[in-house]
Formats: structure tokens, sequence, C-alpha cells
């Protein structure tokens, strides 16, 4: 959040000098995904082609910024797809740099260059790989985009004479190229399994980190480990499993391949986090039912006490809310500095969440931390006074 504001200002200051128009109108339109502002501009003439001082036109905005009805907008009234700021960036390398999945999409399918290179010599795969976006990686490549990336030290270097070792470097060089069937190949003709990268990731890991389905499958017909652990200090995980990856993704067939193949549901890698509290953080009500029907502890919790209900709750994720409270989930369970449920739906201005947990119990006098805050201060001190007001009401 912090970082979006700041961007906000600084793009904000590098139209401030220009003269009032509907061109300004519409790059403040683009920064706040503001649509009636943007309308109202483009009704009064707005350029949208026009640059900023660095280049930067409303298209590369919004992609950038993840305004996606005004990308699909802009382009629907003819704005140019490919042209590049002052550092040779367009809307696409912008929506591939900042992980802006939708946009990315939408630019793709309307046919935005997909191997234009900016001033770095980087295109937007190789943008997305840097950044570990592989759902845009996937797009791009499924769109014909050449699977080359900057990360070769990602890549498994062939040894001669290695004939085993250089048919698992095949293998996971085909995954993390996402090429399904020389993935297939290489393990037809011998590729291990359970073969890891030079991080030492298991390659179902990599696969399903990837969304690859049809590699999953091949691998655990040929007996992969369905529950091998990966750390990575670099990337930040520490002991996480498949599954965790399938439900932190949101892939349902994944997590679905997984789970009938004998994958641990209640596993947890280091800081205690569950695949369960991954899907809810997420939103994913497919894989939070998935889960849920396969034994999933409801009320675990991390090592900072957080359970699945307080991921969702932190994360604005009502409907997983729901089921979690349906499926019995406590609603008064709070993490190691009291916080509940309740608190952070008050303090996010969730009415309807509020009223949720209140129907089903949640204890609104419960305190947290050294200012004995409750529920109704969340809500006041954030501004939302009719939650504060609901919530005092049914004390």
């Amino acid at each position: 959040m912090r970082t979006t504001f700041s961007l906000l200002i600084l793009l904000l200051l590098t139209i401030s000098g220009w003269s009032q128009g509907a061109t300004e109108r519409l790059f403040r339109a683009s920064l706040t995904n503001n649509m009636g502002e943007a309308m109202a501009a483009l009704a009064k003439g707005a350029k949208l082609d026009a640059g900023d001082a660095m280049g930067r036109t409303p298209l590369m905005m919004a992609a950038k910024l993840g305004h996606t009805p005004l990308v699909i907008v802009y382009i629907d009234r003819g704005a140019q797809l490919n042209l590049a700021d002052n550092d040779g960036m367009t809307a696409l390398m912008f929506a591939a740099a900042d992980a802006q999945n939708d946009p990315a999409q939408v630019l793709i399918e309307k046919g935005a260059e997909r191997e234009t290179r900016n001033e770095a010599g980087k295109t937007a795969l190789m943008l997305a790989a840097e950044n570990g976006n592989h759902e845009i990686m996937g797009l791009l490549l499924e769109a014909g985009a050449k699977p080359v990336f900057t990360l070769e030290s990602e890549l498994e270097t062939r040894e001669q004479g290695d004939i085993s070792q250089n048919r698992n470097a095949d293998l996971l060089n085909a995954i993390l190229n996402h090429q399904t069937a020389q993935a297939i190949q290489a393990l037809d003709q011998g590729a291990d399994p359970d073969a890891r990268s030079k991080r030492r990731i298991p390659a179902i890991i990599l696969s399903a980190s990837r969304k690859q389905v049809e590699i999953v499958q091949a691998l655990i017909d040929r007996g992969a480990d369905v529950n091998s652990r990966a750390t990575d200090p670099s990337k930040g995980i520490a002991q996480i499993t498949p599954l965790h990856v399938a439900a932190a993704n949101g892939n349902s067939d994944i997590l679905r391949l997984l789970l009938t193949n004998g994958a641990m549901v209640n596993a947890k890698e280091k800081t205690g986090l569950t695949p369960l509290m991954s899907a809810a953080e997420l939103g994913n009500i497919v894989n939070v039912i998935l889960l849920l029907d396969q034994g999933a502890e409801i009320d675990d919790q991390d090592l900072d006490g957080a359970s699945a209900l307080l991921f969702a709750a932190m994360n604005d994720n009502t409907d997983a809310a729901r089921i979690l409270i349906a499926k019995g989930a406590d609603v008064n369970l709070t993490d190691e500095s009291m916080t509940t449920p309740l608190m952070l739906a008050a303090q996010q201005g969730n009415m309807e969440l509020v009223q949720l947990l209140l129907e089903s119990g949640a204890n609104a006098r419960t305190r947290r931390g050294a200012n004995g805050y409750r529920a109704t201060d969340f809500a006041r001190l954030n501004g939302f006074k009719d939650i504060a007001r609901y919530i005092k009401e049914r004390q």
C-alpha cells in the first residue's frame, strides 16, 4: 500500500505542471482508478497516447497499477498497445513487472507485442520471470513468447557424459520454461520424478508453483513424492510442500490431484502455516472446501497464533470466512497479540463479515494488546463509525 501511494505521488507530480485540461484529467483518472472521470475526460477530447514527463501514457499507468477496467476502455478507444516510455517500457511490461495479472491478460489477448525489449534489454517475459510471476509467464508463453529468461542461474547445467544428470536437467529446465511435452519426454527417457533443482527445490513443487497440471500429473504417475519439502531462503520459503504451493496459488486441479494421491492435508511449513490457511488467505473457496472435506484441521494455528479464519478476515475474504464458520471454526480464537477476526473485519470496514461474526457468537468485548482496543475501537479509529455503532449495540 505504501509503495502504491508513493507511486501515485510521484506520478501526480510529473503532471502537476500541465495546464488544466482533458488530458490531465485522464492522467489523474488513470492514477486513481476513476472510471467516471476517465470517461468525462475522453468525451472532452483527452489524448489517449499522450505521455507524461517520463513518457508514460494513461494505458501504461492503468496497467502498472492494476486498473483493469480502464485498460479495457483505453484499448477499446484506440490506445496504442505498444508505445514505450523513456525507459523502453510498454504497458505489457509494466503489468508483467508489477504482477498485474488481469491487465497483462487483457493486453496479451488484445495483441500486445511480446518480444519488445526495454532499454535494459528485457522482455515482458523476462520481467515476469525475475519477479517469480508464473501466471503471467504462463500467459505469455501460451501466447507464443520465446522462453528466454534473464535468470540463467535458475536453469540447470547439462554435464558432459552424465546421462542421468542431464535427463534431470532436461526435466527441470522444461518445467522452468513451461514446456509440457519436453518435461514428459524427459520423464519417459528416465529423468527422476523427484529430481531437485540446484536450489534443492523438487520438480513437483516447481511444477505446482507454475500451475502445470499435466506435468504434476506425469510426475505423480511416475512416483514423485507428493509430500516432498523445499526450503529456499532467497525466496522466503521454508519446508513447504506441493500442497502449500497449490493452495497458495489457487490451483484447484493440482490441489485435488495431490490430495487424491496422498498429500498430507495438515502439513505445516516452518512458520506453522497450513494449506488451509493459505487457501483462506487467498480467498479460494473451492480449495477451502476441498481441504476441509479431506480433513483439514479448521482451528490449527501458526506460530503467531493465526488460524484460517483469522487469515480470511485479515484479507477481507468474506466468502471463505463464511465457509469456515459454517464448518465450525472458532470465531473467538485469537492470535498471540489477542487479535480476533471481528477486530480485523471492523478495522477494514467489512460490515458483512462483522454481521456474520456477531451472529455466529463473536465476542465484541475482547481487548487487544497494550492499548486494550476492542473491535469498536478498531472500527472507530479507521473511520467506520457505522460499524462501531453496530457492534456497540450488540455487545
